[in-house]
């Protein structure tokens, strides 16, 4: 997994070095000091994840998640902060994981297994419908206009924002 660590202290991006350098499969592919030149080697090295503080002069973390939100490929972040009431805020931006410092190598090897099974390939998402017959012909119901399922004996009657149509699997079948 290829990392950038980007935070104002250098005794801070030694520490974060040093933990990483404790973590299997990990290549540090930079280290910078503050939110500009973060942007400019997240778009130059492509990194998989990038341990940001939030605190920086300049362009902060936030600022930083935003931007790079606009980037085609973006890393996942690791905010590392030692202040807490930013917590809330970097979920929102759709924070990998959100350490305090002094950053626990336990802690660490977690953030990066969250990056990890986001960064694994998704099985083939199924098809977002499903099929009812109406007036003999078969028809498709976006799952997004579906209100209710109502099962009725072997039937399940679909009650959708366009009406209501019966499909022949039960409900068990669905669920599956």
């Amino acid at each position: 997994m290829r990392i950038l660590i980007a935070d104002d202290e250098p005794l801070a991006r030694a520490r974060l070095a040093a933990l990483l350098g404790e973590c299997a499969d990990v290549d540090i592919v930079g280290s910078v000091g503050d939110g500009e030149a973060a942007l400019g080697a997240c778009a130059e090295l492509k990194p998989d994840a990038l341990l940001l503080d939030i605190e920086m002069p300049g362009m902060d973390g936030t600022v930083l998640a935003r931007r790079l939100a606009a980037l085609p490929i973006a890393p996942q972040i690791i905010f590392c902060t030692a202040y807490d009431q930013h917590a809330v805020r970097a979920w929102e931006l759709g924070a990998t994981d959100y350490l305090l410092k002094p950053v626990r190598l336990e802690r660490l090897r977690e953030a990066l297994q969250r990056v990890r099974q986001r960064m694994a390939p998704r099985p083939p998402q199924r098809d977002n419908w499903l099929h009812a017959r109406a007036g003999g012909e078969r028809t498709r119901i976006d799952l997004d206009e579906v209100l209710y399922l109502l099962a009725d004996e072997k039937y399940v009657e679909v009650h959708h924002r366009g009406g209501s149509l019966l499909i022949d699997e039960s409900l068990r079948q669905l669920e599956q």
